[in-house]
């Protein structure tokens, strides 16, 4: 997904899951929204899941 900021910025977001219990889908279509809406527009939680990810 890429989304522009109301101050001009462009971000490109990708949310890769595989192997899901169907419990896991359930929860993350519920919740998918919330997150995305909170990453884009809440930098400090932004820098907080990007500090959170692990590779």
């Amino acid at each position: 997904m890429y989304a522009t900021t109301d101050d001009g910025n462009v971000m490109e977001v990708v949310i890769l899951n595989d192997d899901l219990s169907w419990w896991q889908s359930f929860k993350l279509g519920r919740n998918m929204p919330i997150f995305i809406e909170q990453f884009l527009e809440d930098e400090t939680f932004r820098k907080e899941a990007l500090e959170s990810i692990t590779v």
